[in-house]
Parts: C-alpha cells; structure tokens; sequence
C-alpha cells in the first residue's frame, strides 16, 4: 500500500531595508506531496510576514546565515590552496618552456652554422 506525505519547508526568506534603516521581512514556504517518498507535486505557499519578535525563525535565519558563511569560508580556502597549486605548477610550466625554448634556439644555431655547408654541397 502507498504512502502519502505532506512536507512543508522553508522555500525563502526575503528582508527589505528601507532608507530610514528600517526593514521588513517576510518568507514563502514550499509544499510537496509526496507518494512513497517520490514527489507528486510542489506547491509555493503563500507569503507571509515575518514576524520581528519570533525569536524562533530568526534562530532559524542565524543558523542557516552561519553555516552558509562557514561553507563559503571552506570554499574560499580551497580556492585559495588551488590557486597557489595552480600559480606553482605555472611557474613550473614557465620553467620547462623556457628550458626547452633555449634548447630550440640552440637546434636553431646548429642548423644555421649548417646552412652554408649543406648549401655549398
């Protein structure tokens, strides 16, 4: 037999500044219907004011900022070693070219001392 379920989560969180410093905010939520876990349908709720004095959601909005904040500062430190990674093997690459750039130039010399001889013949 099917199993039905009803999930209501938080879809999104919208504050507004005004120019005064003063804000609003206000979130959606986001339903879905589900049938043995597989998703039937989604519906976006309405909107609804979020209230300043609900202790609870902001909790909420101060978990979700900081964990967010946490996972970006991840990101950024792994950005950070692939780029010094990234910047070594270039200056390792640099390195090679410029190695076998002077070993062309010296093939270069050897085949124009060549030239007149090959041309005398």
């Amino acid at each position: 037999m099917a199993t039905f379920t009803k999930e209501t989560s938080l879809y999104e969180i919208l504050f507004r500044v005004r120019p005064d410093g003063s804000w609003a905010a206000q979130y959606q939520t986001l339903t879905e219907v589900k049938e043995d876990g597989v998703v039937l349908g989604t519906t976006v709720d309405n909107v609804l004011p979020l209230d300043k004095e609900d202790v609870a959601a902001f909790e909420v909005i101060e978990q979700l900022i900081g964990n967010s904040a946490a996972k970006n500062l991840v990101l950024i430190g792994n950005l950070q070693e692939k780029a010094q990674a990234d910047a070594e093997l270039i200056a390792d690459l640099s390195s090679h070219l410029e190695a076998e750039s002077a070993k062309v130039e010296e093939l270069l010399a050897q085949i124009a001392a060549l030239q007149p001889k090959v041309e005398a013949e």
